[in-house]
């Protein structure tokens, strides 16, 4: 597992997990049904994955104005570093008022996961927060439960950000809580 902390040409702060390597290895050969699923974005969840998600989310983003996005994609051509930046802008996470956009990026033909948080998040916790959301989600997806290590994980940052970002009267839902699927 590799941690890096670079910074974006915007200086909004990004945290990389790369979990290929040995630690891929290691997932396979701890359980090989992770191979039977999917590596195309639309059938990697099952349907009760993906709802498991959406509530997820929808039920962080009541406690904080915070808002967080999960995007899966099949391949990432180039920087992982850039397809999240350009995801981070494409579904809006660029546009909060208090830079407290959350991004979880799965590459499933690599097994490569990222949390992109912005800069209003990162200014308020620390590296290891980061790394205890990864490792929880890593030992479920370890145990093929991709679903659930994935909203436990959000359910994690929804709750901490509450304490930073409580959500207001005023605040709507500027992000769309489903699951996006890129080719």
């Amino acid at each position: 597992m590799t941690f890096q902390i670079p910074l974006s040409p915007s200086m909004r702060m990004m945290l990389m997990y790369d979990v290929n390597g040995l630690e891929y290895q290691n997932i396979l050969g701890e359980n090989p049904s992770l191979m039977r699923r999917s590596n195309h974005p639309n059938h990697f969840l099952t349907s009760d994955e993906q709802a498991l998600l959406q509530q997820a989310v929808s039920e962080a983003e009541m406690q904080t104005s915070a808002q967080i996005k999960v995007v899966m994609v099949r391949h990432c051509w180039g920087k992982l570093n850039d397809k999240a930046a350009k995801l981070f802008t494409k579904y809006g996470l660029d546009q909060l008022p208090d830079r407290n956009g959350v991004l979880i990026l799965l590459v499933l033909a690599n097994r490569e996961l990222l949390i992109y948080g912005d800069q209003g998040i990162n200014e308020k916790v620390t590296d290891d927060f980061w790394v205890s959301i990864h490792t929880g989600m890593v030992k479920a997806f370890k145990a093929n439960e991709m679903g659930s290590g994935l909203a436990n994980g959000i359910k994690q940052i929804g709750k901490a950000l509450e304490a930073y970002f409580p959500k207001g009267d005023d605040h709507d839902n500027p992000v769309d809580d489903q699951v996006a699927f890129e080719a």
